[in-house]
């Protein structure tokens, strides 16, 4: 580790959009990313120098490093490093497909609501987590609240999906198509808009045939 570490700091220095384009990887890659690079720009010390080393590493597949780095921040860093850290630890954790790890590391950054830049963020992927562990009760009050929060906000239509697919999956297809409608209306060139187009028509389709 010690002897890698030069090299990353480095490269952290001298490629640094590259190291923080890819965060929130299994969740809302795009948003953390961009939140991250203003963070960068306005304060340039070295607990954002150790997160975006804690980030390089977990790009190049040493996760285990990588958790270490962004748990020490998380924990230990001024209060906006920290639930950055928290965040793409969680990212990193959902990745590995570890959704009780992420789940709780979004939470740590939603309730301390220290960084408002990132509450809309944690918010959705705790309830993506909450629904890839199968509490799908709370995903759905999750995704529900992430929408009257931020209604505007770019994580919006994962919730409006999110929420489609809970209520599908209950067998209440009304609430189901409501949400699809409003993917369909309100993000039409998107793949969201595209994916709730094509749910509606094979509906359409499967009610014709009965």
């Amino acid at each position: 580790m010690n002897n890698i570490m030069p090299k990353i700091i480095n490269w952290v220095r001298t490629h640094k959009n590259a190291a923080i384009t890819i965060a929130f990887i299994a969740v809302l890659a795009i948003g953390l990313g961009i939140a991250m690079a203003s963070q960068l720009k306005e304060a340039r010390t070295k607990a954002w120098e150790q997160l975006a080393i804690g980030q390089y590493l977990a790009m190049n597949g040493k996760t285990g490093e990588a958790h270490d780095v962004l748990r020490s921040l998380a924990s230990g860093s001024r209060a906006d490093v920290a639930d950055f850290a928290a965040v793409y630890n969680a990212s990193v954790h959902a990745r590995e497909g570890n959704w009780q790890a992420a789940a709780e590391s979004f939470k740590q950054v939603m309730d301390g609501n220290r960084a408002p830049k990132l509450q809309a963020i944690a918010g959705i992927g705790y309830a993506k987590m909450l629904e890839a562990l199968g509490r799908f009760d709370e995903a759905q009050a999750g995704y529900t609240a992430n929408l009257d929060r931020y209604p505007d906000h770019f994580t919006a239509p994962e919730a409006y999906e999110g929420l489609a697919r809970i209520y599908s999956m209950k067998g209440q297809g009304d609430l189901a198509t409501q949400n699809l409608e409003r993917l369909k209306v309100l993000y039409p060139e998107t793949g969201w808009g595209k994916r709730a187009e094509a749910r509606l028509k094979g509906t359409a389709t499967n009610k014709q045939v009965q």
